[in-house]
């Protein structure tokens, strides 16, 4: 019998944030067309950009939660590697992605932020976000959040979030055995009546 239960996990599945981040882009990118070039959809304010002089005409997606849901799971399989079992870890995850669209006209800014919540909510975009190993569950209502930006003046900037999941696995090398030695024996023999 082969113990590694203090062994650290022997295969993690990590979505990372620039998956999350590159499949809101990608919807993004799909839904907006040329009206929000590539280069003018940000990944969070948290990395320190300026935002682009010249034109308002910009998205940043942000993550702001990570929730675990229910309890994880656990199944027991033949690792392919080592021939030995291990314990599959599953857990359900939902992040949670803020999303601003800007624009110099209020009309435009609230039409992106109201379409990407709308679709959100629908089986093609559901279809859409497992390429990335996401699942789309839905999206905030959209709301003006109009701010001072660094040129100083108003710019129009409508917000929702975008709700997706994940499920998150971890394997674990478990106590197994490598082999059964099998021994028939009369019950009766092996363990007489006793009188």
């Amino acid at each position: 019998m082969t113990s590694k239960l203090s062994s650290p996990p022997s295969q993690a599945e990590v979505l990372t944030e620039q998956t999350i981040y590159l499949a809101v882009k990608d919807l993004e990118l799909m839904l907006f067309g040329s009206e929000v070039p590539t280069e003018a959809i940000f990944a969070g304010y948290q990395n320190d950009i300026s935002l682009p002089a010249g034109s308002n005409e910009y998205v940043v997606n942000t993550i702001i939660s990570h929730i675990d849901h229910g309890t994880p799971c656990v199944d027991y399989e033949l690792n392919p590697d080592t021939q030995e079992m291990r314990a599959v870890v599953s857990k359900l995850e939902e992040v949670v992605v803020q999303v601003d669209c800007y624009s110099d006209f209020p009309e435009k800014a609230r039409i992106r932020c109201l379409s990407l919540a709308a679709i959100t909510r629908t089986t093609p975009i559901v279809d859409f976000m497992q390429q990335y190993g996401l699942s789309s569950l839905y999206a905030g209502q959209p709301r003006n959040t109009t701010v001072v930006v660094d040129a100083e003046k108003y710019v129009q900037r409508w917000t929702t979030e975008i709700h997706l999941s994940f499920t998150h696995r971890v394997a674990l090398d478990v106590d197994s055995f490598d082999a059964v030695k099998v021994v028939i024996a009369n019950v009766d023999v092996r363990f007489p009546p006793k009188q």
